[in-house]
């Protein structure tokens, strides 16, 4: 996607904030993969730095939330339960925040032997 591209996608995505109206609220784009062991979650954050993103889980909430100029992005997703929240882990290059949370044991698929009698 080019530059102008994107920033035709974040305009028709921003809205102001309440109270604030040079202040615009932008909703990433994010896509979600699902695997055996993990959720991976990509979202785009054009210009935010890791400094102007703040990650929180509560209650198996993911809330993605990060600032940049006048855009506020902000996506909060609930997640099914499984994750192994204490093994979340985050990574931000060229734009992209990649997510990766990772299930829990009890509900990762496991394989099951047949034995023959």
């Amino acid at each position: 996607m080019t530059k102008k591209e994107l920033q035709h996608t974040e305009e028709a995505q921003m809205r102001p904030t309440n109270g604030n109206p040079t202040r615009y609220v932008v909703t990433p784009k994010v896509d979600v993969f699902e695997n055996a062991d993990e959720y991976l979650l990509l979202a785009d954050l054009p210009g935010v730095d890791k400094d102007a993103l703040d990650l929180s889980w509560a209650r198996g909430e993911l809330t993605i939330e990060g600032h940049v100029g006048d855009r506020y992005y902000r996506r909060a997703f609930t997640m099914p339960d499984g994750i192994d929240a204490a093994n979340i882990a985050a990574d931000l290059a060229a734009g992209v925040l990649t997510l990766h949370l990772p299930k829990s044991p009890e509900v990762k698929p496991r394989k099951i032997q047949v034995h023959a009698a």
